[in-house]
């Protein structure tokens, strides 16, 4: 089934996007504007991140709050100008995810005006399958796609203990050693 494949892609280039932000964040780095146009494939299958151009160094801080990134993928907080820090990659990382799995953004979908955007984001949860075998996946999405950032799921070691994560193999892809879907 194409729920099967898509959980598969999900687990893939979920788990790069999480080594990816990890990696970020030891570097002290917000990468701020992560959504696909800002992710690409190499010639393995497996996702860079790219694009750094809004990227934030928080070096000797622990926030920022610039109002940027883009619309869809942006979290609550940025838009409403609250300070903010390394959770809104992964606020965004939840939006990528939503999308991979049920095709379209969770919020906003359709809309160009950044203010309804906004409006949906902040005040709408998203829609979720209601059934069984997405219990996993759905519970991740509402933990990355919490509104409270301290709530958030925001941290590598708290996906790759995530059920949805159960019985992954994250060194393989840590090695390039998994096959893409």
């Amino acid at each position: 089934s194409s729920d099967l494949r898509n959980l598969s892609k999900v687990q893939f280039y979920g788990s790069i996007i999480t080594m990816i932000l990890d990696y970020l964040e030891t570097k002290r780095i917000i990468h701020r504007d992560l959504k696909p146009d800002n992710l690409i494939i190499d010639s393995d299958g497996y996702l860079k991140a790219i694009d750094f151009g809004i990227a934030k160094d928080i070096t000797g801080a622990d926030f920022t709050s610039s109002l940027i990134g883009t619309c869809h993928y942006m979290a609550p907080e940025i838009s409403l100008g609250k300070s903010y820090s390394f959770a809104v990659d992964y606020w965004s990382m939840g939006v990528i995810l939503y999308e991979i799995f049920y095709g379209k953004v969770p919020f906003g979908f359709g809309y160009t005006d950044p203010v309804k955007i906004y409006k949906e984001i902040q005040e709408n949860n998203p829609l979720l399958a209601s059934d069984e075998k997405n219990e996993k996946i759905n519970d991740l999405l509402r933990g990355l796609l919490n509104k409270n950032p301290k709530k958030r799921i925001h941290s590598y070691a708290k996906i790759k203990s995530h059920s949805f994560y159960e019985g992954f193999d994250f060194e393989s892809i840590m090695k390039n050693e998994s096959k893409a879907p």
